[in-house]
């Protein structure tokens, strides 16, 4: 699942341990250095599966994650540079 607000696309930030320049700006390099990092799994009602993200009060464009084990920040992905992100979650809905 993807998270959008209007035509911007959100990404949740999963910081930038571990990395360095050499492994954010990869010039012509096909893919980036540095280890990967697990994206959190989102847990969701069925029905409600949006349920999983809202915005943080007097932060224009900032969301963050609800009701999960770990809070992860979501800002428009043309904001970010030099950092690990996920855009595309894994959500795994419940009955509620």
């Amino acid at each position: 699942q993807a998270v959008m607000y209007g035509p911007l696309v959100l990404a949740g930030q999963l910081g930038n341990e571990g990395l360095n320049p050499s492994d954010t700006y990869i010039g012509y390099k096909t893919s980036p250095g540095g280890k990967p990092v697990a994206a959190p799994e989102i847990q969701a009602q069925s029905g409600n599966e949006a349920n999983w993200v809202e915005p943080v009060p007097d932060h224009p464009l900032a969301f963050q994650t609800a009701h999960q084990n770990q809070r992860v920040r979501l800002t428009p992905l043309y904001q970010l540079a030099g950092e690990r992100y996920v855009v595309y979650w894994k959500v795994n809905s419940t009955s509620a």
